[in-house]
C-alpha cells in the first residue's frame, strides 16, 4: 500500500493506483481504469459536523440537483462521519463521499464515462475507509 498525507489527514491507496496533483487537488486513479478519485479537503468553522449538509452545499454550488433522500449518512469510524451519493450528471457517472470530523472535511469525488467495475469500487471503498485524521 502507498500513502498520501494531506494537511490534516492520511489515506492509504493500493500499489496499482497512481497519484497526481493537478491544480493542488490530489487525484488517485488506476492506469487501466476509466476514472479518477479526487480529494478535496477543506475546513468549515461550524459547531458540529454535518457531512450531508456539506455534501449538498458542494453539489448545489456545482449546479447539481441531488435528491436528498438518496444520500446515505453513516459512521465511517468512531467519531468520523460520512455521507455519500451516486448519480449521473451530464452523461457521466459520479460518486461523491463527504467525510468529516470536527470542522475538517474531505470530499472524495469520482467521475467517469462508465460505472466503475466491482474491483475498482471495492478499492475506492478501501481508500475512503483508510482515512485517518491527524491530531
Amino acid at each position: 500500500m502507498k500513502s498520501f498525507k494531506g494537511t490534516f489527514f492520511i489515506i492509504q491507496y493500493p500499489d496499482n493506483w497512481e497519484l497526481e496533483i493537478i491544480e493542488n487537488i490530489p487525484s488517485l486513479f488506476r492506469p487501466d481504469g476509466p476514472g479518477a478519485l479526487l480529494l478535496v479537503a477543506f475546513r468549515y468553522e461550524a459547531q458540529t459536523v454535518d457531512t450531508k449538509r456539506e455534501l449538498l452545499r458542494y453539489l448545489t454550488s456545482r449546479n447539481i440537483q441531488a435528491v436528498e433522500n438518496r444520500i446515505t449518512t453513516y459512521e465511517l469510524k468512531p467519531d468520523l462521519m460520512a455521507s455519500a451519493i451516486e448519480f449521473i450528471h451530464e452523461e457521466r457517472f459520479w460518486f461523491a463521499n463527504m467525510v468529516g470530523k470536527d470542522h475538517k472535511y474531505i470530499l472524495f469525488l469520482w467521475n467517469s464515462d462508465e460505472i466503475p467495475a466491482k474491483d475498482i469500487a471495492i478499492e475506492m471503498s478501501e481508500i475512503i475507509k483508510s482515512t485517518c485524521y491527524l491530531e
